[in-house]
């Protein structure tokens, strides 16, 4: 009868923390879409070339999302490191323009 016992408090405890973990994960957890991320300043992780994609890191709710980004103009090139703002998305990048440039 001890083993059985033994048994079924474990089985609480289990049951008790995949509650809990189902619980954080439905309250903190949130699927963003890539338009989110339009007018949001963003790192460059991956140089972009002028015609050439590179990819950026961003802050959306409280995760950082890295998507492939393209500058907004021919002329566009930003080295790792360099802060960017998200002016579109498309369906799997985003563009992006220096963030003194005019609007």
């Amino acid at each position: 009868m001890e083993i059985m016992k033994k048994a079924a408090e474990i089985a609480d405890e289990m049951i008790g923390t995949v509650g809990w973990l189902i619980n954080r994960v439905s309250t903190t957890s949130k699927l963003y879409d890539i338009s989110d991320a339009k007018g949001l300043t963003a790192e460059v992780t991956v140089p972009i070339a002028a015609g050439r994609p590179g990819e950026v890191v961003v802050l959306l709710g409280h995760s950082l999302r890295n998507f492939q980004a393209r500058a907004t103009n021919e002329s566009g090139n930003f080295e790792k490191g360099s802060q960017v703002l998200v002016v579109d998305a498309g369906p799997n990048i985003l563009y992006v323009r220096a963030q003194d440039d005019a609007v």
